[in-house]
Order: structure tokens, then sequence, then C-alpha cells
């Protein structure tokens, strides 16, 4: 197995795609092929990669990095301090020396969007809750705030970036993958990200689906409350600012009554199923 690269070695490839991505900020595109090896060079170093933003993982060109970041702010500055927030868990993880190995030197091909995760899937029966929403430095409070409500609550839970990836399936297949596998998600719908195709994914598959809103606020007209005309496994859900708590209990009482529900129909009308 290659060297453990050091903290100053993490940190330095860390620095040196968040200067990359500063450039991208004020429109300055850097080479595809340069923003790809600095790129590939943060991804697959060992337990970094869930540390990073969304749009780092999901996200190859520069093009399509900007086409998204460009939503972050309207000037460049405002964008380049969204950029430095978003990558500070994956600073602090460097600086704790959690690195574990990272083989460079025969290149790198391949689907780099495949990140090594090494806690491995829930085995058995379990089920855990799926938190789905922003992951920027604002987003991730919110998540965190939500998913310690969920714990308190009895549920386990995890944050869809913090879930294993599948070697031989894509970004999107994981979503739905632990989408269908949750007794019930969360969406956190405040602010814009890369929950949008999320939340179309959970509507399709009719997975029981609690969406959080601050009052006033929410993402985009593309997920509406109507939704849950069409679908009734589909709940919104309207906050405080700064108190998340009440409408996690809320979403997670009406998510059990559904799957409940849901379940008791299956078995009345599937008795193949089982009595378990």
């Amino acid at each position: 197995m290659p060297e453990a690269p050091s903290e100053s070695e993490v940190i330095d490839a860390l620095e040196f795609f968040q200067d990359a991505l500063f450039k991208i900020a004020e429109y300055k595109l850097p080479d595809p092929a340069r923003y790809a090896r600095l790129r590939a060079e943060v991804l697959l170093i060992e337990g970094l990669a869930p540390r990073l933003p969304r749009y780092v993982r999901e996200f190859e060109t520069p093009d399509d990095v900007w086409n998204y970041i460009k939503r972050f702010h309207h000037t460049w500055e405002g964008r380049r301090t969204r950029i430095k927030e978003s990558l500070q868990p994956a600073f602090d993880w460097a600086r704790q020396g959690k690195a574990q190995h990272v083989d460079l030197r025969g290149g790198f091909s391949g689907d780099v969007k495949r990140l090594v995760v090494t806690e491995p899937p829930a085995s058995g029966s379990e089920r855990k809750v799926v938190v789905f929403g922003p992951d920027d430095a604002v987003g991730i409070l919110r998540l965190r705030q939500i998913q310690s409500e969920l714990t308190r609550l009895g549920f386990p839970s995890h944050l869809i970036r913090e879930l294993p990836d599948i070697p031989d399936q894509s970004i999107e297949q994981k979503a739905r993958l632990w989408a269908l596998r949750a007794p019930f998600t969360i969406m956190e719908d405040s602010i814009a990200g890369g929950h949008l195709v999320e939340y179309e994914y959970c509507k399709q598959m009719s997975v029981t689906t609690v969406v959080l809103r601050e009052k006033g606020k929410g993402s985009t007209w593309m997920i509406k409350e109507t939704d849950s005309l069409d679908h009734p496994f589909i709940r919104f859900i309207y906050y405080d600012p700064g108190d998340v708590s009440a409408a996690v209990t809320e979403g997670a009482k009406w998510a059990t009554e559904v799957s409940k529900r849901r379940e008791s129909m299956f078995r009345e009308h599937e008795p193949w199923r089982g009595s378990k």
C-alpha cells in the first residue's frame, strides 16, 4: 500500500484545488485537464472525499462548476467566501491527520466520482433515515441539527453525502438506493442545493419524504407544496428561523404513521410478505 500522505501534503493538495475554485469564482476558468488533475488528487485521498462539498464531487469540469457556484453570490468575493466555507470541513479533517493513502503515481482514469468511503453500509434489517439538503457551510449546520433531533427521537440517520458509494453504480443510483432503503427521508429545502434532483427521485419512487422549510424561504418553485396533492407520501413543514426541532419531531411522527399504513396495506394485499 502506498505511504500515507503527510498532513502538509493533504493540505497542499486542498489549497491548490481551492485556488482553482477561486479562479472559477472569478470566471477565470482553469485548463480543464489541470482542473481534473487537481480534483482527482483530493478525491482519491481515502476518507477525504465525503468531507468535500457535493459540487466538487458531482461536477467534473470548470464550466459545470461555474454554472453551479455562480448562484452562490452576485460578486466574486462572495463566491470565494462560500467556496472557502464549503471546503472548511475538508481542511479541518486533514489537520486531524486522518488521511490513509493516495496513489497518483500511475495517473488516474475512469469515474473519479466513485468515492472511497471506509464505513460499511448498514447490515441486516437496520434502516436509517436519509437526510438530504444543501451541504455548503450554512446548509451543513441545518442538516446536523436535523440529524441531532432525529437521534434524540430514536431514529438512526445519515446525511446522503456520508453514506457509502457502491463501486459499480453512479452517484444518482446511490441516492435512489439509499432513499428506497430508508423508512423515510427528510429534506431541508430553505436554500438552493443539489437536492432538487434527489427530491425528484423520491417523488418518482414514492418514498415517504418530509420537506422542511424555514418560514418565508424555499429553494425553488420546482419543489412545491402542491406536489403533496398528487403524492400523499410527501409533506411540507415550515419552521421558525433557528428552531427546526419541532418541525423534525412533527415530520418524523407523520412519516412513521405513513410508513406503518403503507406496510399494513402491503401486507393485507400481498400476504406472501409474512408477518415480520
